[in-house]
């Protein structure tokens, strides 16, 4: 719903400030807000004038149109790491991203493509003897039992075997307990 037929319903006490500010969707305080600019400037005093203001971070028009001709006439068909590496030495003092981003801005350089499949990050290879595992696996009986090692306990390991693998799955011993 427009802020004029919400306010013409207002000063006519059909609606109430909050009823008003909820139709718009914004809270009592803003539409208050927007009343006394309405009333003092009208509908130019609703435009959000923050898109109107130049930032003051950003760069004169004339050091970027100097900086992409400088390119274009001396260094055309240059990188833009080794351009950069001119450009510092020649007293620029933007950063390297700002350089590229105005560069390819202005076509004077193409955009470069997206990481490759090989490229892309992807699971380490395994390498022999890392992360060495202790796997338990019911196996043939073996006649080694340790005499160290309780009755109760030794009923529960009879019959299984024991081996230790590496991140490659290649086993790196085994030994059996019975």
């Amino acid at each position: 719903m427009r802020f004029e037929e919400v306010y013409k319903s207002w000063t006519k006490k059909r609606l109430t400030q909050e009823e008003a500010a909820e139709l718009l969707g914004v809270c009592a305080r803003t539409f208050r807000r927007h009343i006394d600019r309405y009333e003092d400037e009208g509908l130019d005093g609703l435009m959000d004038h923050r898109m109107d203001r130049v930032s003051q971070l950003r760069a004169p028009v004339d050091e970027v149109m100097q900086m992409v001709n400088e390119y274009r006439t001396r260094h055309d068909g240059w990188n833009v790491r080794h351009y950069y590496s001119w450009y510092r030495r020649d007293g620029g003092e933007r950063s390297y991203n700002w350089v590229r981003t105005k560069l390819q801005e202005y076509g004077a350089v193409a955009k470069g493509s997206g990481r490759g499949v090989h490229r892309k990050r992807r699971q380490p290879a395994a390498w022999p003897g890392m992360m060495p595992v202790f796997h338990l696996m019911p196996q043939y009986p073996a006649n080694l039992i340790s005499e160290s090692v309780s009755s109760a306990y030794a009923d529960t390991l009879r019959d299984r075997q024991f081996v230790l693998i590496d991140s490659t799955l290649k086993m790196m011993t085994r030994f059996n307990m019975s």
